[in-house]
């Protein structure tokens, strides 16, 4: 018999611990630390009190679905941070159930919207999620820099900037960006990242720009105007910091200029969505 209930209550560290046990032999691996969790779901806008656990008969946390809530092109939206089950109670519709009892609490809290996201290989995880009504919407892809290519000669300057001018950079962004990077996603850990502006010396105009985690090296957010602009970004990127990683890009113009500078793809991942009717 199991219980379902939500997770507030239940310590942090002992989620991470839960979490990394139904994680175990994944596709990548994840980290351990509670803090790093602890701000990668604060990214995430999570939310215990709406993210569901699993417990035994003993009230032993099992399977968890932790959920962040956030407003995204007008909907209100709980996205699914990670679900997961302890291999030794695998194979019991575990997640189905989770679902089944969290429906309810999401439409009372003004959800419209549900969204996750899976890597494609995941079969078994992704017809879960159809199960209850998910559908593949859109293919994200991953990409780490190599050092096969260098860059080519451009023309320009850059300016870090305290905060990334939003407004500014409207005009020309064509990314649908993943929930993480999200601006909302972006703002939450604004201290933690860098942004950096990228201008063409001929007439000073903005022509890329670029939010970056330092420590890790990954790119949040990258847009850039024209060719120049692009060329500008991989000149950048490779004289500050070297290689670095650029998680889920979709737009196909972004994914030729990945490849063209020889970045490798080496994980793509679907966002599934699901309608909530009222």
């Amino acid at each position: 018999m199991f219980i379902f209930k939500t997770i507030e209550q239940v310590s942090l560290d002992e989620i991470v611990k839960i979490f990394t046990q139904s994680f175990v032999n994944y596709y990548v691996e994840m980290p351990t630390d509670t803090k790093f969790w602890k701000k990668r779901w604060k990214t995430n806008r999570v939310r215990y009190d709406l993210s569901i656990g699993t417990f035994d008969a003993a009230n032993n946390l099992v399977g968890f679905m932790i959920i962040g809530i956030d407003e995204r092109n007008g909907k209100k939206v709980a996205f699914n941070a990670g679900t997961g089950v302890i291999p030794e109670f695998r194979g019991q519709k575990l997640v189905k159930q989770m679902y089944q009892y969290a429906l309810p609490i999401f439409k009372e809290n003004g959800v419209e919207e549900m969204a996750l996201e899976v890597i494609n290989k995941n079969i078994k995880a992704i017809k879960a999620y159809q199960s209850v009504g998910f559908r593949i919407e859109k293919l994200y892809q991953c990409f780490r820099s190599t050092d096969e290519i260098l860059p080519t000669f451009i023309a320009y300057y850059s300016k870090k900037v305290k905060r990334p001018n939003w407004k500014k950079y409207e005009k020309f962004t064509v990314e649908n960006y993943c929930w993480e990077y999200l601006i909302e996603g972006v703002e939450v850990n604004i201290k933690k990242v860098k942004c950096y502006e990228l201008y063409s010396p001929a007439d000073d105009s903005l022509i890329a720009y670029y939010i970056i985690n330092p420590k890790s090296k990954s790119i949040l957010r990258f847009e850039a105007k024209n060719e120049n602009g692009y060329h500008a970004l991989f000149n950048h990127w490779y004289t500050n910091f070297g290689q670095i990683t650029i998680l889920n890009v979709q737009h196909p113009k972004k994914i030729q200029f990945l490849e063209n500078y020889k970045f490798n793809n080496n994980i793509d991942q679907f966002e599934m969505v699901c309608s909530l009717s009222s």
